[in-house]
């Protein structure tokens, strides 16, 4: 095996036969989003920076109101983000053993 295939696990290096997936996987496994650490970063920022967007952000007119409730949506998709960075965790634990 190579020595830049040398972190990947077999699976990975049998499936990603051209050079975009090798490297494509390699930063995601460098940002932790393939072990599920770095998702659960993500999704805790976007939740936080959403919900206070949300708390404090005064419209003044109906187009401002949507845009605010919106922001009580994208704060709900930083919990499902949050929530599928430990079920990735989860799960690679249980491989582990």
């Amino acid at each position: 095996m190579s020595d830049m295939n040398k972190n990947l696990p077999d699976r990975e290096v049998e499936e990603s036969k051209n050079i975009f997936n090798k490297y494509l996987y390699k930063a995601m496994s460098f940002l932790g989003l393939t072990s599920g650490i770095g998702l659960v970063a993500i999704g805790g920022y976007w939740f936080i920076y959403s919900l206070l967007q949300y708390i404090f952000t005064e419209p003044e007119s109906a187009m401002q109101q949507i845009v605010t409730e919106s922001y009580f949506s994208q704060a709900q998709m930083g919990v499902v983000i949050v929530a599928l960075g430990v079920l990735i965790m989860a799960v690679k634990k249980i491989n582990l053993k």
